[in-house]
């Protein structure tokens, strides 16, 4: 398999993230590594890599 699209996706809650990630994964997204929290002074943003895959058979 191929990575055809790569995206980054953020939430501001670890409640909005995980919807996000459902919702991509339903249209054929797949996590890649873990979650990182990017704190800036009293905000936090939650992210997560993605990416869609091609099949080379």
């Amino acid at each position: 398999m191929i990575w055809e699209e790569y995206t980054v996706e953020s939430g501001a809650t670890k409640t909005d993230i995980r919807r996000i990630v459902r919702k991509m994964m339903k249209n054929g997204w797949q996590p890649i590594g873990g979650i990182c929290i990017d704190l800036h002074e009293d905000e936090a943003r939650y992210l997560q890599a993605m990416v869609r895959t091609q099949n080379t058979d």
